[in-house]
């Protein structure tokens, strides 16, 4: 990557800090480098004002790379008598994988897990939803360097995020919409769950949360910013 940068015309862009941080570019050639996160898309996932109080959310895959996303933690934690109060909606993955999932689950109203559902259909979901749960494995890779796209889809439909307290998801706690908690700590979750009644969003960082829309065009911009004045980018 080192020699790729040093070439004249030559961009490099990165999907969190952090991939840029370790990925051993001198200081030097910074200005060449964009950090890029993602963004939600528009046309499907918005925010509504009728939340159903209480209600929490996953949305994703089940399994990230041969490994769960730690979906068995979340469901075991729900059956504590303190979260007797919150439902748990779960969506993603093949009917196979909802079928094992479905085996954690017993005696309970509370939890209810899905396979897949179209984007319009989520969005739906979302918007209605309070709370969405960002977790995964505890890979370097999931740890340091990821940039989840369900972030993105949840703050976009104006949720209050619980998230494993991953260096990754520590760079998007700019957005004021997390609520942390410790790994495969359930006390730490239940806490952090029943501390989000009182945490308060800050509507006017909705407006600042990129869209798929914002990551093209500064993706264009920074691909074009050394073309020859007068020549445009391409439109959208």
């Amino acid at each position: 990557m080192t020699k790729v940068i040093k070439k004249e015309n030559s961009k490099i862009i990165f999907l969190n800090h952090n991939l840029k941080v370790d990925s051993g570019i001198k200081i030097k050639y910074f200005h060449k480098t964009l950090v890029q996160h993602s963004g939600y898309d528009e046309d499907y996932f918005y925010t509504s004002k009728i939340k159903k109080k209480k209600q929490v959310i996953y949305a994703g895959s089940i399994y990230r790379l041969g490994k769960n996303r730690d979906l068995d933690f979340v469901i075991n934690a729900f059956k504590d008598s303190r979260l007797s109060q919150y439902n748990l909606k779960i969506f993603g993955g093949t009917e196979e994988e909802i079928k094992e999932l479905r085996k954690l689950v017993t005696n309970s109203d509370s939890i209810e897990i899905n396979s897949r559902i179209s984007k319009k259909q989520l969005g739906q979901e979302l918007s209605s939803s309070e709370i969405g749960i960002l977790t995964s494995y505890d890979d370097e890779v999931s740890k340091k360097y990821t940039d989840p796209l369900k972030f993105y889809e949840y703050a976009g439909s104006g949720l209050k995020i619980l998230a494993v307290d991953f260096p990754s998801h520590r760079e998007l706690d700019k957005y004021c919409n997390l609520i942390f908690y410790d790994k495969n700590n359930i006390e730490s979750f239940i806490n952090a769950l029943l501390s989000s009644a009182s945490f308060k969003l800050n509507h006017n960082n909705y407006h600042i949360i990129p869209t798929q829309n914002d990551r093209i065009k500064s993706i264009i911009n920074f691909i074009y910013e050394a073309r020859l004045e007068g020549l445009e980018p391409p439109t959208l």
